[in-house]
């Protein structure tokens, strides 16, 4: 699984359990293993 697709799930997931008012990036990055600056870039990369 790419950090992209782990991005895209784990951010599924936190929405889903709390709701968009109670998303955070710094939390998503912390699940993924990335910086939360990095969950920008991360988000807009293609997949090769």
């Amino acid at each position: 699984m790419t950090k992209r697709e782990a991005l895209l799930l784990a951010a599924e997931s936190k929405v889903r359990e709390g709701g968009y008012s109670n998303f955070s990036f710094r939390e998503l990055a912390k699940e993924v293993g990335i910086k939360s600056a990095s969950v920008h870039i991360t988000s807009r990369l293609k997949p090769i």
